[in-house]
C-alpha cells in the first residue's frame, strides 16, 4: 500500500494525522507493520498447503511459487 492509501485507511477511522507530523509516521509503520504480519499469515496457509502436496508436482510448486510472491509484497516499491 502506499503512504496516501495508508493515511486513507487512517482518516477512515477517524484519525486525521497531520502531514509530516509524529502521528502521520505512527499511522504508517503501524498499519506496515500489520500488514506485514498479515502477508506472514497468509504466505503460512499457503505454505502448510504446499508442504502437503507431493513433491514434484506442479501445485506445489505453484503454491510455493505463491507464498513467495505474498511475502514479497513488502518489499516493492509500490509499499514506500
Amino acid at each position: 500500500m502506499t503512504k496516501n492509501d495508508l493515511l486513507a485507511l487512517a482518516r477512515g477511522v477517524n484519525l486525521h494525522p497531520t502531514p509530516d507530523s509524529y502521528l502521520e509516521a505512527s499511522v504508517i509503520e503501524f498499519a506496515r507493520a500489520v500488514a506485514a504480519k498479515e502477508r506472514e499469515a497468509c504466505a503460512l496457509l499457503v505454505d502448510a498447503n504446499a508442504a502437503a502436496c507431493q513433491d514434484g508436482m506442479l501445485l506445489k510448486a505453484l503454491l510455493e511459487s505463491q507464498a513467495a510472491a505474498i511475502r514479497a509484497r513488502g518489499c516493492t516499491k509500490e509499499s514506500t
